[in-house]
């Protein structure tokens, strides 16, 4: 973490900085909604309607350079960002001109396109100007001829593929699909995948918001929205207050491999490799060691800094891998509190919510339904 929260980070760049007013400072990583107050909280914040939420890669200024005590000793900041303003936590708060996470797969990006290229250059002398390398995936064997890697910027129905990377060879043939992700924990993810009736394949959709999982999760989900804004009695435990608002996140475990699969690997798992049904899901940064056969043949062995786990494998995420059960890598559908968004049941919507497939790391203290 490089938030500003530190009494020296404070000082330094806010007390001792003459521009701290003019000065940007980025959110937090891994940052979704963070609530923007009216006034500092005194009291549960769950139960205030914030001015509007801040996100990683948002940026924001200070209003002043005065840290105030919240509720249960947070300290907030007065700030501003664009239109909104008002008091956020400082923790959520990075130093000015740190790395953010929305750069983070740029410069992957632009490392692996490095070690690549020196790599290329090791194993085509002689071979000729189209000579590539061969990369041993552990678990997938090995891709021959790879001379580049590239963005993924394929859009369906409006929203990114499951592919952010793909290794291609000399004639822009894209030979290895890559998810990654950066950091090298399951708390450093956002979301697997979505459930909404976009987040199937292009034949089908609803794939996913139709799994017979995910809608019993939503149907339960529904029930107890609707058994607190329709009735006197309210459910101990009830994850929504009376008028209707999550005050808990609420989670399920998922038991499919096949929607596991889909929301790890991408909607058209089982079928064909492409940019909805990735090779592997990468974490961290790529890391290339060289390996000389006893024919002098030159190969390059795949290693992440983080995880690596290869199609179809998910026993990471379905609870039979003990260390992706301890670590949080578990897949459960989870949903949270969120303004302006909804989650879709077969009975109805449940308003300022918002559902998705996610490590369980994610809300390790969200309520089982």
């Amino acid at each position: 973490m490089v938030a500003i929260s530190a009494t020296k980070d404070w000082n330094k760049y806010v007390m001792n900085n003459n521009a701290w007013n003019t000065t940007d400072y980025p959110i937090e990583n891994n940052v979704v909604q963070e609530p923007v107050f009216q006034s500092v909280p005194q009291q549960d914040p769950t139960n205030i309607n914030p001015n509007g939420y801040l996100n990683t890669g948002d940026i924001v200024r200070l209003v002043t350079r005065t840290k105030t005590k919240g509720y249960r000793g947070s300290d907030y900041v007065n700030i501003k960002s664009g239109a909104l303003s008002g008091y956020i936590r400082v923790t959520k708060v990075r130093k000015p001109g740190t790395r953010n996470v929305s750069t983070a797969e740029d410069q992957t990006l632009n490392i692996t396109k490095q070690k690549l290229d020196a790599m290329v250059f090791a194993s085509g002398i002689g071979r000729g100007s189209r000579a590539g390398c061969t990369i041993e995936v552990p678990g997938l064997g090995y891709f021959d001829e790879i001379t580049n890697v590239d963005k993924a910027p394929d859009r369906r129905f409006g929203r990114e593929v499951k592919a952010d990377f793909y290794l291609k060879n000399s004639f822009g043939i894209r030979k290895l699909f890559i998810s990654h992700k950066d950091g090298s924990a399951a708390t450093d993810f956002g979301q697997y995948g979505g459930i909404s009736v976009k987040s199937g394949t292009t034949e089908d959709p609803t794939l996913i918001s139709n799994d017979p999982e995910v809608v019993s999760y939503t149907d339960a989900l529904y029930r107890l929205y609707s058994a607190a804004i329709g009735s006197s009695t309210q459910i101990t435990g009830n994850p929504f207050n009376p008028s209707g608002k999550m005050i808990k996140a609420t989670y399920r475990y998922i038991n499919s491999k096949t929607l596991i699969g889909r929301s790890v690997y991408g909607p058209e798992y089982g079928g064909a490799f492409s940019v909805e049904n990735v090779h592997c899901l990468a974490q961290g940064s790529f890391n290339f060691e060289p390996v000389l056969s006893d024919n002098d043949d030159l190969t390059f062995k795949l290693r992440m800094s983080g995880h690596l786990n290869v199609n179809p494998d998910v026993s990471y995420f379905d609870g039979s891998n003990p260390t992706g059960q301890t670590t949080g890598y578990r897949a459960a559908i989870i949903t949270t509190f969120r303004n302006g968004r909804g989650t879709e049941s077969t009975q109805g919507k449940i308003p300022t919510t918002r559902t998705g497939i996610y490590p369980f790391a994610y809300r390790p203290n969200a309520i089982a339904i």
